[in-house]
């Protein structure tokens, strides 16, 4: 019986030892963590009465913050909380029925925020007045630069599988009617601009018994979802007919939730396109872009591919992160495609000379037969607005044969 209290005494002193000599001495094993969230910054000495009354909260920030073994024992909780209790251990991601992730929000902030934005719960009738002028505006721009423009915003998986979701957040996505239903309505009494604006929810969900429309563990799509909605676009939208076919075979790759939840395996299976078969050239990564410098440095998720034959008609893709699991698949209606991500122009304010520089290179030089414009439903209230600011339509230079390129 002593020995056990001594075993139990010494299990204890150890535990809690462990982390302060790890500490003391710098040892903290395994890969950082990304926790998408800024760690609690080293106290300085008060120097006035009001910072001494905050001292304690910030130490304890700082203590949870900064532990010995803290990257160990993260993992742990992670494994525990997924692999005993079958919850998510990440506030950003939620575990849903038949082991369905979804994607909370792009902020550890504020909770759920994807999954109300692109349900629309909880959204007031001026929020969705106010996305809808947005949008118009943003319509209208477009369609001055190129009349050949459509603007995509993509369903994400809460709208299409609201079933998998919690119970309690179930009830409430399937009773919201999604903000891009809503913007769709206000537009009718435009019809030019109404035919530039493609919500595909309902063909979405026709897909659904079919094929997976979002894989069970990732938050973008991946799979056949992507051809698919390329292909109808190109053919009943834009009207064409494919210029060559592409052979897959099909891969696995991390998901990128992974990085929310280190330590537990998340993997997905995509299609890999065969290029050289098709006779295509694909190209990723700022270097494909000297025709837009430095910028392209900045934007980073890039793409273009080009066909070996060379004729046919030109497209560019404007587009949040949804964009880069698509794009390749236009290259079946397209001899090139160009792919910008420009997320990081949306959310960080930037050069407006460099951004002048950028139309002028995407719209005259490259001169696109067609313009796609594509994000998922989380940004159709902001990204519309913030990229109107960034499109110049005064560095876009027009030629008397442009009219008739459309």
């Amino acid at each position: 019986m002593r020995a056990a209290h001594i075993l139990l005494i010494a299990t204890f002193a150890c535990m809690i030892l462990a982390p302060m000599t790890a500490q003391l001495i710098g040892f903290d094993p395994g890969q950082p963590l990304e926790e998408n969230r800024t760690l609690a910054k080293l106290i300085a000495f008060p120097s006035s009465l009001n910072q001494a009354v905050s001292l304690p909260a910030e130490a304890d920030d700082y203590l949870r913050d900064h532990f010995g073994l803290r990257r160990l024992a993260l993992r742990i909780h992670d494994k525990l909380v997924w692999y005993i209790l079958r919850e998510s251990p990440s506030v950003q991601v939620t575990r849903g029925r038949d082991g369905t992730l979804f994607f909370n929000s792009h902020t550890a902030k504020y909770p759920y925020s994807l999954i109300a934005t692109s349900c629309g719960i909880g959204l007031s009738a001026a929020d969705v007045t106010a996305a809808a002028d947005q949008v118009r505006t943003f319509l209208r721009q477009a369609h001055g630069i190129n009349p050949a423009s459509t603007l995509v915003i993509i369903p994400t998986k809460a709208p299409i599988y609201p079933e998998l979701l919690p119970t309690w957040l179930d009830e409430r996505c399937r009773t919201a009617t999604p903000p891009a239903i809503l913007i769709e309505r206000q537009l009718l009494g435009e019809p030019e601009l109404a035919t530039m604006l493609d919500y595909p929810l309902e063909e979405m969900l026709a897909l659904k018994t079919s094929v997976p429309v979002y894989p069970s563990q990732s938050f973008h799509w991946a799979g056949e979802m992507p051809r698919i909605l390329s292909e109808q676009i190109s053919e009943k939208t834009f009207g064409l007919t494919k210029i060559l076919n592409f052979r897959t075979h099909t891969v696995v790759a991390q998901s990128d939730l992974q990085r929310f939840i280190p330590g537990i395996p998340l993997w997905v299976e995509v299609p890999e396109p065969d290029y050289a078969a098709a006779g295509v050239r694909p190209c990723f990564g700022p270097a494909c872009f000297p025709e837009i410098g430095k910028l392209a440095e900045q934007l980073a998720d890039v793409s273009r591919f080009r066909s070996n034959n060379g004729a046919g008609k030109k497209l560019l893709m404007v587009t949040d992160s949804f964009g880069a699991a698509i794009a390749v698949w236009f290259s079946q209606y397209f001899s090139e495609v160009w792919h910008l991500n420009v997320n990081s122009l949306i959310n960080v304010s930037g050069d407006p000379i460099n951004q002048a520089n950028l139309s002028k290179a995407i719209f005259s030089d490259f001169r696109p037969d067609r313009v796609i414009y594509l994000f998922h439903d989380g940004a159709a209230l902001y990204a519309p607005a913030k990229l109107s600011k960034i499109l110049s339509v005064n560095s876009i230079v027009t030629t008397p044969n442009d009219v008739g390129r459309h």
